[in-house]
């Protein structure tokens, strides 16, 4: 079984030449859809390509709920492609929602947050079987729906 290293790094073990932590196949190729997920085009300076459009559409008035959430996962969708070559026929499914939070201190106070859970699946090309999905929860920016 492959070995893959875990992140966050811990760069004083490194420093110190100390074993990193590692991981298996299916936890690296996790990682690296969190990271495609919270990336920004153009953030990786190596690649402007690494990323997803999501963070594009932030503040965005959403005229069509259906059309946006087949954009974005779109995205990352060909991102997975692009990024992630490990994982073959990769689908995205969105769920938007928002979540009701009371302050602390404050019970009649709450602060609703918009979501969305973005879900990962797809066939892992090295033993080609199926890749547990993944399901990665987004706080975006204050966005409406008219």
């Amino acid at each position: 079984m492959s070995s893959y290293y875990r992140f966050p790094l811990n760069f004083s073990n490194l420093i110190q030449k100390k074993e990193l932590a590692t991981c298996g196949l299916e936890k690296s190729i996790a990682q690296n859809i969190y990271l495609i997920l919270t990336s920004q085009f153009g953030e990786f300076r190596y690649d402007e390509t690494y990323g997803c459009s999501i963070w594009e559409h932030d503040f965005e008035n959403i005229v069509s709920v259906h059309s946006w959430k087949d954009r974005i996962a779109q995205s990352i969708r060909l991102s997975l492609i692009r990024h992630e070559m490990r994982l073959l026929n990769p689908t995205v499914r969105i769920e938007i929602g928002q979540e009701e939070k009371v302050m602390p201190g404050k019970e009649h106070i709450s602060r609703i947050k918009k979501c969305i859970d973005i879900t990962v699946s797809g066939t892992i090309a090295e033993t080609n079987e199926p890749f547990t999905p993944y399901t990665q929860r987004l706080y975006i920016s204050p966005f409406s729906f008219d």
